[in-house]
């Protein structure tokens, strides 16, 4: 099966919440943590490292990524994590240029093209609920098959930036069958 590193970004609370970050809170990622539970159901071997939580610098996290040498990293950003989470996956694309990236979170549900030209190394961007989509993206990672294939997502090729369409979102039956997260 597919090796998953989900990763919420190093992001310090002074930059997640400036002058009020004496009033922040850090909350569990719970949308990375699902996404892990999802794709360990399903048999994927996951790694699941809350950077932030952790306090870990930009250069911890990417230790802790490169030893475990995922085939796919994906890394979650909210509007305000995002030059984290692509700075984070700019070094890693550097230092390790054959783990395929790819980006999510509420950002890039709304601006994925404009992130993915910003960022060069995503790969690709995950657009709204992933649950289904993730399953499907380690599926042709695995095998190889075109991940332009599979809906929910935005994929680069080349210059090119691939579409390929939003999933509807899941119904409450869905919800209901999903794992608690990890």
């Amino acid at each position: 099966m597919t090796k998953l590193c989900l990763v919420n970004p190093p992001i310090s609370m002074a930059q997640r919440y400036g002058t009020l970050s004496c009033a922040g809170s850090l909350l569990p990622p719970l949308n990375i943590a699902l996404l892990a539970a999802v794709a360990r159901e399903s048999g994927h071997e996951v790694a699941l490292l809350d950077a932030e939580a952790m306090r870990w610098t930009v250069e911890a996290t990417i230790q802790k990524i490169l030893t475990l040498s995922p085939d796919l990293l994906g890394v979650t950003a909210t509007t305000t994590s995002v030059v984290a989470a692509g700075t984070l996956l700019d070094e890693v694309r550097r230092r390790a240029p054959g783990i395929r990236t790819c980006l999510g979170g509420v950002h890039v549900s709304t601006r994925a093209a404009e992130t993915m030209a910003r960022f060069p190394s995503v790969d690709v961007c995950a657009v709204g609920e992933a649950e289904v989509s993730l399953l499907e993206l380690l599926s042709a990672v695995e095998s190889g098959e075109d991940v332009a294939q599979v809906p929910g997502l935005v994929v680069r090729h080349g210059t090119e930036l691939i579409q390929t369409g939003r999933r509807p979102p899941l119904t409450a039956e869905e919800l209901n069958r999903l794992p608690w997260p990890a």
